[in-house]
């Protein structure tokens, strides 16, 4: 423990900075881009037993051992999203057995970002905001709420104001809604870069609200 006197205010200015770039860059690190981790364009499937569930944001990870020891990360979206698609924490049982979809982990990583999942007991998961049943005609995940929810109107009597939930316009999680204008050096840099239009939206800075979309 350290204790900070009335005659070392800067040292209290340095720690208060030193923890707040930790935070920054740790927050960075746990957000990080999709097309830079996971292959988006390459659909895999694994099966094993839970062992690990961290329900928290801005990404859920579950912790799947396949039969043959090795462990995988399989990786969601943030928990305000997957809660409000019907997806809770309880539907997920350390020892239970369960199979993921989704987009593997580059160089060879142990890592998925998932789309669909099949519990023990049969029950299908959407949990993928564009995801479509896969094992079975129906399925529990609906993000349709999440799309539509910033186009809905205020209730009546209500005014516009900043103290509300704030819910990001995209049509497509977890891209911001249209195409990302360029100057004729990020054409260049873009087409050296050779992955769609992804070179704006992973590298970019967001801005509000987009950036709130994982409180």
């Amino acid at each position: 423990m350290i204790t900070i006197g009335r005659a070392r205010p800067w040292l209290y200015t340095q720690l208060t900075a030193a923890a707040a770039g930790l935070a920054i860059a740790a927050s960075a690190a746990a957000h990080h881009s999709f097309a830079a981790h996971f292959d988006m364009q390459t659909t895999t499937e694994i099966e094993g037993r839970v062992t690990d569930i961290r329900w928290v944001n801005p990404h859920i990870k579950i912790y799947v051992e396949d039969s043959s020891g090795e462990s995988w990360e399989v990786e969601a979206g943030p928990v305000n999203l997957v809660s409000r698609m019907g997806i809770d924490r309880e539907l997920f049982k350390v020892g239970e057995t369960i199979r993921a979809r989704g987009s593997p982990g580059r160089r060879g990583a142990k890592t998925m970002y998932v789309s669909n999942v099949l519990l023990a007991n049969g029950t299908e998961l959407l949990v993928g905001p564009n995801a479509r049943p896969h094992w079975g005609a129906s399925a529990v995940g609906d993000a349709s709420g999440f799309f539509v929810a910033g186009d809905l109107a205020l209730p009546e009597g209500a005014q516009p104001s900043l103290f509300r939930i704030w819910t990001p316009l995209i049509s497509a999680f977890p891209r911001p809604r249209g195409a990302p204008v360029l100057t004729s050096e990020g054409e260049r840099a873009q087409a050296a870069y050779g992955i769609d239009s992804q070179v704006v939206t992973d590298c970019e800075v967001p801005g509000m609200p987009f950036a709130m979309m994982s409180p």
